[in-house]
């Protein structure tokens, strides 16, 4: 409570600030900005420098304004103690450029450079899924009502991860957080996919990733989800209507581990946009509030952000349930802070 009503303080006065700065020079403005970035810094809060910085380079920008090379230094300095390892990488980057051996803080850089290098986190690979239109829900026998009625969705190119998130990354993520490790039930981690995870907390990876690579991930919505399933397909799943052997893991998917834990991501083959495991292993999360039918829902493959926001969608199936579980349309709700052993993740970008 006390981190907020600080963030709200100086959100406050950086206002104050812009305001009654508004009648000086930009060079004056920069330079009070700059006094405030060292108050905060020798306060050891490195969040409101690096808010505070963020301001400077932003007149910078707007009146094009020449900023020291020692300022970029400083900059890559904060934001690295912020947390924001992609942005101090390519400041530190700027100093060492501008100044080479030469620089007054060339040693210095060279470490900070080689930290942020370390703290970058492991990145998804991603898949450029087209785009295109495509009718999702269900109309065939099986069918339940809240995979209906069937609707035409229009979805825009994006990336979405090759593989679930998988324990390796998810653990980057606990660890520089302090947050405690997902529980893998002694499946192993590594490659496996991260399981035991809330949308929280799935939520809260995607926000963490966002802010240390600076690319902008998030989770799939509903629609491009299924989208991304089906792989252009009409069929129960991306390969055809029969479950087939060793397909997918799940409880009679034929694999080694059906009905017993989950499987190394990528064990089996990919669908036609190279996505692994869109059926089974592991139940997905999306962004999307339940609803109970897809009346109403988005034509646009944009997240449905009403309904009961309390229960969130998972889609794909899992290593414990049966075949008809993995269909491209079927869908399930669960409540926002639920884990499971059942349930994981992928990442998603828009261009």
């Amino acid at each position: 409570m006390q981190g907020v009503i600080r963030s709200m303080f100086v959100l406050f006065l950086l206002g104050f600030f812009t305001v009654a700065s508004a009648q000086l020079s930009p060079e004056i403005r920069v330079d009070r900005y700059l006094i405030l970035a060292e108050k905060y810094m020798g306060e050891k809060d490195y969040e409101s420098a690096f808010n505070v910085m963020k301001k400077i380079l932003a007149l910078q920008k707007e009146h094009n304004l020449t900023l020291s090379n020692e300022f970029h230094f400083k900059y890559a300095g904060v934001a690295l103690s912020a947390g924001h390892a992609w942005i101090a990488l390519e400041s530190v980057k700027k100093y060492l450029s501008a100044t080479g051996k030469e620089g007054q803080f060339y040693k210095e850089a060279l470490a900070l450079l080689n930290k942020a290098e370390q703290m970058l986190p492991l990145e998804p690979e991603m898949v450029v899924i087209p785009a295109g239109h495509f009718q999702m829900g269900c109309d065939s026998e099986g069918c339940h009502s809240d995979e209906e009625p069937v609707h035409e969705v229009k979805v825009a190119s994006f990336e979405l991860s090759k593989y679930e998130v998988t324990f390796e990354e998810y653990d980057a993520f606990t660890d520089a957080t302090g947050r405690e490790r997902a529980d893998d039930r002694g499946w192993e981690r590594g490659q496996r996919p991260v399981i035991s995870v809330s949308w929280y907390d799935a939520m809260a990876y995607a926000a963490w990733l966002s802010k240390q690579t600076g690319k902008s991930y998030r989770l799939p919505s509903e629609a491009e989800w299924e989208y991304a399933a089906r792989a252009g397909t009409t069929t129960v799943y991306s390969w055809g209507n029969e479950i087939g052997i060793n397909r997918a893991n799940c409880d009679g998917c034929g694999s080694q581990w059906d009905d017993k834990m989950t499987a190394p991501v990528g064990s089996f083959e990919a669908n036609s946009w190279g996505l692994y495991d869109m059926h089974g292993n592991v139940h997905e999360w999306v962004q999307d509030c339940w609803n109970e039918n897809y009346e109403g829902a988005p034509a646009d493959g944009s997240a449905w952000t009403s309904g009961d926001c309390s229960e969130r969608v998972l889609r794909g199936g899992s290593w414990y349930e049966s075949p008809r579980i993995l269909r491209s349309a079927i869908r399930h709700k669960f409540a926002t802070g639920r884990r499971s052993t059942l349930f994981g993740f992928r990442v998603a970008r828009s261009f």
